[in-house]
């Protein structure tokens, strides 16, 4: 069975391949007898520019479809790669997390939900969670190497530190 983004590649390439299937008809059937009327008709006007156009007309075709069935590919093996920094990500946070204590855990998991950027006056409206808790709990993720603080006007903001924030959200 296909995974997501093998679907979505195979759509993209069948549809890609369609175009080129269709546009070659169109070509065969309709185009060529329009050409030979039109360059019979320029070969006594001699204009050259006629036959340059009607190449691009065969050639953007095709040159749309190989460049849909190179998206495809590269969407293909880039989604993959995405999808699995994205799982290690999450691993590695849930391991994070378990380390920590209950009061840690809250303070982490708010920073998680906000981007990884929160006001401390937040933190400390947390259920059972005071202004001097949150301090002392902030205080030590910080010791840790977890988080840094901002002062901004009477409050802090709280964020993880540069490290964490491009380890979890890429």
């Amino acid at each position: 069975m296909l995974d997501h983004n093998a679907k979505i590649a195979v759509g993209i390439s069948a549809l890609a391949i369609f175009f080129i299937v269709i546009f070659t008809l169109l070509h065969t059937y309709v185009y060529t007898p329009q050409v030979a009327t039109i360059q019979e008709s320029c070969a006594a006007d001699g204009c050259p520019h006629e036959s340059q156009i009607f190449f691009l007309q065969e050639l953007i075709p095709l040159l749309m479809g190989a460049s849909l069935i190179a998206g495809a590919g590269v969407y293909y093996l880039m989604a993959q790669k995405l999808e699995a920094k994205g799982m290690a990500a999450r691993q590695s946070t849930e391991v994070m997390v378990k380390l920590l204590n209950e009061d840690e855990r809250k303070v982490v998991s708010v920073l998680l939900e906000n981007r990884g950027k929160v006001l401390q006056a937040e933190v400390s409206r947390l259920p059972g969670m005071s202004k001097v808790r949150s301090h002392r709990v902030i205080k030590r993720l910080m010791l840790r190497g977890v988080l840094e603080t901002e002062s901004v006007g009477k409050t802090n903001v709280v964020r993880f530190r540069k490290e964490i924030i491009d380890a979890l959200f890429g």
